[in-house]
């Protein structure tokens, strides 16, 4: 025989036709007729009705429970959790308050009651009511684990440490060494974070927030290769676990509070000056130690996680992105130039990047040749390679400009071509005493034979040239047209012509 409990479990965990649903409103309905007096029958029904989102209903008939027994806790709770639910939550909070005088003991409408207190952002009230669940539950890690985050929020991070201790004393959360450590590190206590970060690591070594906190632990001791390597870790288990460059570039812009600047980089358009800078600003001691410590690939990856978003959450990002104190800018390139510095910085070295070596596989295998890294590949074939690569698999060095925007509205889009003047106007702005040194800028000559075509040319044909050509000369007319094609947003949204 079908039993209303058993109806009510099944209307929760699957959909029911509409007949089902009557015939147990109906058999609620028939229990209250044979004892109208009995609030446990109303209460049922109440329930039922909160499982089919019938909400304006449930609250009639929990009010008639009410009613039948206005002194008993748990029908306060029950209306609290519908007033929750319709975001009505100052009515949701006299109903738990209520409950509680009631029964100063029932935990959980004090942790309903501190959840709607959150939304509201009042914190030292929720706070209060946290700590009056300690009197008759001293014993509770949760409470202490919501306390520290509360406390967190609050930037009391001494508050905080002391409560993630307890909780970990009481009932050990792999995520509570993770918090503690981050509490300490804001109480510039890095020794000590250090020592959670790899409790934290050893218990859950794939979550990439551990390996910031880490790398960001050692960095604050000096130890940067080391924390370097941390954040490398971090970097390539967001990639690979939840995040989607296209959908979330948001994570590589880099951020400074004190001057109140988002700074978006993209790659080949100074991005190696502009970070240069914000080491300066936020390092100015360690400035010239850092740099001499890090090599070049090694000053990326600490540029991208020190001072990155890459430490916030989505959510948080988004309300940086929305406060006018920030000032959001970038800079951006004619494409044709761009792809030719690109090509000459990375397939020229000596040492090749895996990056690179995958562009060079692609290109000899497509042709059904044995990759040979030594001779490498032109221009034209790199260009060639471009083509026929979808956005998401490019190398951000030649990937499209515009997807390093996302959605997002900046204040300011200056140009790589007008860097001097454009970095002028961004000084004067954030009130900046420091200017722009050019890094890595391409030793190259507007003299160039135009009679050659440079896009034919291997590296080591390009070598023995005594400066780099113009990046017009790699072009044939055909050639620019493809990367007009393949670049039509770049081209469109930031008015460029070859």
């Amino acid at each position: 025989m079908i039993t209303m409990e058993s109806l009510t479990k099944i209307a929760l965990e699957q959909k029911l036709s509409q007949d089902e649903i009557e015939l147990a409103i109906k058999q609620h309905l028939k229990k209250i007729k044979n004892n109208p007096n009995n609030p446990w029958a109303y209460s049922g029904l109440g329930d039922y009705l909160v499982t089919l989102d019938r909400l304006k209903e449930a609250k009639i008939v929990y009010y008639k429970a009410l009613k039948l027994r206005p002194k008993f806790h748990g029908f306060y709770s029950k209306l609290g959790k519908l007033y929750q639910k319709i975001q009505h939550l100052d009515k949701s909070n006299i109903c738990y308050t209520t409950s509680i005088k009631l029964n100063p003991n029932n935990y959980w409408a004090y942790e309903n009651l501190c959840q709607n207190l959150i939304v509201q952002e009042r914190v030292n009230l929720a706070i209060a009511f946290y700590r009056q669940t300690l009197s008759f539950d001293p014993e509770n890690a949760r409470t202490y684990r919501k306390l520290g985050q509360l406390y967190t929020q609050q930037n009391n991070f001494s508050e905080a440490i002391i409560c993630y201790q307890k909780a970990i004393a009481l009932q050990p959360n792999k995520l509570d060494y993770y918090y503690l450590a981050k509490a300490l590190l804001e109480n510039d206590r890095a020794d000590r974070a250090i020592t959670y970060y790899q409790t934290a690591i050893q218990l859950n070594s794939n979550f990439d927030g551990v390996h910031q906190g880490l790398g960001d632990a050692l960095r604050q001791q000096g130890q940067l290769e080391q924390a370097v390597s941390h954040y490398q870790r971090a970097k390539y288990l967001r990639k690979t676990q939840n995040t989607n460059f296209s959908s979330y570039p948001e994570y590589t812009y880099l951020i400074n509070r004190k001057y109140g600047f988002v700074y978006c980089p993209i790659y080949k358009v100074a991005c190696s000056s502009f970070k240069k800078l914000i080491l300066q600003i936020n390092e100015p001691e360690k400035f010239k130690e850092t740099m001499t410590t890090l090599s070049g690939f090694q000053f990326h990856i600490y540029m991208d996680h020190a001072y990155s978003l890459f430490r916030y959450t989505a959510e948080e990002v988004a309300q940086i992105w929305q406060d006018d104190k920030y000032f959001k800018f970038t800079f951006v390139r004619n494409p044709w130039n761009r792809l030719v510095s690109a090509y000459l910085n990375k397939f020229m070295q000596s040492s090749i990047k895996p990056f690179t070596k995958e562009v060079i596989k692609s290109v000899h295998e497509q042709q059904g040749l044995t990759p040979d890294y030594e001779t490498s590949i032109t221009f034209k074939q790199f260009i060639n390679y471009l083509i026929v690569t979808e956005d998401e698999v490019l190398n951000g060095h030649w990937k499209p400009q515009y997807l390093f925007l996302g959605n997002n509205k900046f204040d300011f889009i200056g140009k790589f071509e007008n860097l001097t003047q454009d970095f002028q106007y961004i000084k004067q702005k954030l009130n900046l005493d420091l200017d722009l040194e050019w890094a890595n800028k391409t030793n190259k000559t507007e003299n160039s034979n135009t009679f050659e075509n440079y896009g034919d040319y291997y590296p080591k044909e390009l070598r023995k040239l005594e400066k780099m050509p113009d990046y017009k000369s790699f072009y044939t007319p055909e050639l620019a047209e493809l990367v007009r094609n393949r670049y039509q947003n770049d081209i469109e949204m930031f008015d460029y012509e070859f």
